[in-house]
């Protein structure tokens, strides 16, 4: 669900075909702001250079891990309607689903999740999930090595 070390952070964007808001491609190559409705640049470890415009869906949340240190429980729930609703407001693309599906922030910081944890302030971003037959919005491609495939630059 989550993918600890992602970044979100303001940013930049150059919009892939049309997309515009969440998905839209973002990073230190680019020149323009992202919008409004998806302020933050959500990078992920492949290549940190570039990322997708997002929007924050949780902040201030909790989280516990199991003994494997996967998310085990996470308030509010990030499938909830009003993370899910932030997301789907943020996207207006026709490919994929977006999603309240990636954490960003939690207290404390840990470089890797411990097992058998509890955590704060949590922060969950929108990305978006690949359709089914794991195709993306132009200019983003399906990473299938998460546990939810997401679309990524």
């Amino acid at each position: 669900m989550a993918a600890c070390g992602d970044d979100i952070t303001p940013a930049t964007d150059a919009a892939p075909a049309g997309l515009t808001g969440l998905g839209q491609i973002c990073g230190t190559a680019t020149s323009a702001a992202c919008p409004a409705i998806a302020p933050h640049c959500l990078r992920f470890p492949a290549d940190p250079t570039i990322g997708i415009c997002s929007a924050s869906c949780i902040d201030g949340g909790t989280f516990t891990t199991d003994a494997q240190a996967a998310l085990s429980s996470v308030a509010p729930d990030p499938l909830g309607t009003e993370a899910m609703a932030a997301c789907a407001a943020a996207y207006t693309g026709t490919v994929g689903t977006p999603s309240c599906a990636v954490l960003v922030t939690y207290t404390p910081m840990d470089a890797v999740l411990q097992p058998s944890a509890s955590y704060t302030g949590a922060g969950f971003a929108c990305a978006i999930a690949c359709a089914a037959d794991h195709t993306c919005p132009a200019g983003l491609h399906c990473n299938t090595a998460v546990a939810t495939p997401r679309c990524e630059p």
